[in-house]
């Protein structure tokens, strides 16, 4: 499965018509129809119903469509961070902190300051001294992970629509 392959069947999804879909991927029709019957015949199920002028995704394209949205999401996502940190505009954080300290602790201050940086990306590592020191240094994250009692999500920030927060 391909990106283009995404990308055309989430236009023909939107527009339901193969000609109009090929012209708003900038494609010609025949090749986005192919990249379509190579993506069927992967997945081994027809996607669209095709009727002379009436196109209409079937029970699996229905089922298929979130999905292919969100793979398709997902990938703009990981070019956007890419190019983000490649330009310098995301700084990476990681936070050290014993398992004896309670992260509630710090949960105001994590906040303010994804308040005030709202580009900072926050790693976490959790552990005692001596494993958070020698993830430290060999620059990675621990490989104890924190209690179930100690476990950070993401932190939400009002008008944030994807923090940026990870163990």
């Amino acid at each position: 499965m391909e990106m283009h392959q995404i990308r055309y069947f989430l236009a023909v999804s939107r527009i339901l018509n193969f000609t109009r879909a090929a012209e708003d991927c900038h494609v010609a029709q025949p090749s986005l129809t192919r990249a379509i019957k190579l993506l069927e015949a992967e997945l081994g199920v027809d996607l669209f119903r095709r009727e002379r002028n009436l196109t209409h995704l079937t029970e699996f394209g229905q089922r298929m469509l979130p999905l292919m949205g969100q793979c398709y999401e997902s990938a703009l996502a990981a070019k956007k961070l890419a190019s983000s940190i490649r330009s310098g505009s995301v700084v990476s954080l990681t936070v050290a902190l014993s398992q004896a300290v309670s992260m509630a602790l710090l949960l105001r201050p994590l906040t303010e300051l994804m308040r005030l940086f709202p580009n900072l990306e926050l790693r976490f590592l959790r552990g005692a001294a001596p494993e958070i020191s020698e993830a430290l240094k060999k620059g990675r994250r621990c490989s104890r992970s924190p209690a179930p009692s100690e476990r950070v999500g993401r932190v939400s920030m009002p008008g944030r629509s994807s923090p940026r927060t990870s163990m």
